[in-house]
């Protein structure tokens, strides 16, 4: 079988690979010089099932609205009046309800813990050095919280198969000794032993380059202009071919794994609700090993996470529901610089850190689409928002199981276009 898949970020290398891996030829199309040089380039390196939940969730409405008063809030939504953004906001207000939630966090949950099985069967195969970091992740709570909050989640972890447990302040010190001299106080730590971080580009470079080993064909520089379609017969519509600005493609199979453009190349086709959100991380180069964090952490209060990779420190956070501004507000770059020193002075060069933004392709109920779509051979691996990194393998395999007709070790209903509630 011969595949084409559109987008060379994590999500769509994966799903090569995996395509590879039960036999097809692969051809993967990107508009990029290069792979994961959009969602996927400088994210925030976490690995984690425990933390994956759908943004739309309860208090997300009113976040939205305190948001238009307070410049510096972690959530911003900037109303720019579009049928666009009005319908994806209604849509997303819809899955805040607890129910919706909760549903919608046990679909994402499942497919980042059968992504980190997915991966693990990478690296078994392959081996890539992605500067991974295995010694867990710490949910960090600055300002005390109902401890019925605390239990819930943990509870709900354990229910799910994850590890968690709740650390008190000194507990926290024990495996963090740096956290000791910070700025801010500290009431206790969600800690999740099994979680992970790491570098995304370096993972998605790396498996691009055994893809490519294997014999698959990356396209760089090719821009998607348009897709033609045809009635065939007994099989219905499907994907004759792609139009790039120098080259036509026809394929037994085409899959999306677009992000954000996902909506774009599909509008007229098969509509699909994925919404830029945007966000920024800092990258920048330790300082002193001794004062910086051990293990990878969110920090709850300020909805910032910090990930150590190797010799470097990522530190991200911010979601802006803006439409496609691609310009980095320096306001929002100290906001992150700021808010490292305050937890780890020192611990990091400041002084010409790398900053950057990119923008999640973001469904309104939070999970994304990996599935067939009513074209015959057209299929859809997109909208994995904030989770990306943490669902792309299993998202990957999912998809080649489905493309190529294997039975999926997941529930496949849960990520089509029309799921049950």
């Amino acid at each position: 079988m011969n595949v084409v898949v559109v987008g060379a970020g994590v999500v769509g290398v994966t799903t090569a690979y995996f395509l590879q891996d039960n036999g097809c030829q692969v051809t993967v199309v990107d508009r990029q010089a290069d792979p994961a040089m959009e969602c996927s380039h400088a994210n925030g390196g976490f690995l984690s099932a425990g933390l994956s939940a759908p943004w739309s969730a309860p208090g997300a409405v009113g976040m939205a609205f305190r948001s238009l008063f307070d410049r510096s809030a972690p959530f911003k939504w900037r109303p720019d009046f579009s049928l666009r953004q009005i319908a994806w906001m209604m849509r997303s207000l819809k899955a805040c309800r607890p129910d919706r939630f909760a549903v919608n966090r046990a679909r994402l949950t499942r497919l980042a813990m059968y992504s980190h099985v997915c991966r693990h069967d990478i690296e078994s195969a392959v081996g890539i050095d992605y500067r991974r970091s295995q010694d867990g992740v710490l949910q960090i709570y600055r300002e005390p919280v109902p401890r019925t909050l605390v239990d819930g989640h943990v509870g709900y972890l354990h229910a799910m198969g994850i590890t968690g447990a709740f650390l008190s302040p000194e507990q926290v010190f024990a495996m963090e000794p740096a956290l000791a001299q910070s700025s801010p106080g500290l009431f206790g730590a969600l800690h999740l032993p099994g979680d992970q971080s790491g570098d995304c580009r370096r993972f998605t470079g790396a498996l691009a380059a055994v893809v490519q080993r294997q014999g698959g064909t990356f396209l760089w520089n090719t821009p998607v202009d348009r897709i033609e379609i045809e009635a065939s017969g007994r099989s219905g519509t499907r994907i004759k071919q792609l139009i790039s600005h120098d080259v036509e493609l026809s394929a037994d199979a085409v899959v999306i794994a677009a992000g954000c453009d996902t909506s774009m190349l599909l509008d007229r086709i098969v509509p699909m609700p994925v919404y830029p959100v945007k966000g920024y991380s800092m990258t920048a180069t330790l300082l002193d090993p001794e004062r910086a964090p051990r293990h990878s952490m969110f920090d709850f209060s300020c909805k910032t996470g910090i990930a150590r990779l190797g010799d470097q420190i990522r530190v991200s956070g911010i979601a802006e529901v803006v439409g496609n501004d691609h310009r980095i507000d320096p306001a929002r770059c100290r906001q992150l610089a700021s808010t490292f020193e305050a937890i780890f002075p020192k611990a990091a060069d400041l002084g010409a850190p790398a900053f950057w933004t990119g923008f999640r392709p973001t469904l309104p109920d939070g999970v994304p689409f990996v599935c067939p779509t009513p074209l015959a051979n057209l299929f859809v691996n997109a909208g994995h928002g904030g989770s990306g990194w943490s669902t792309a393998c299993g998202a990957g395999k999912l998809m080649a199981d489905i493309v190529v007709g294997n039975r999926p070790e997941l529930d496949a209903m849960d990520y089509a276009l029309r799921r049950p509630d």
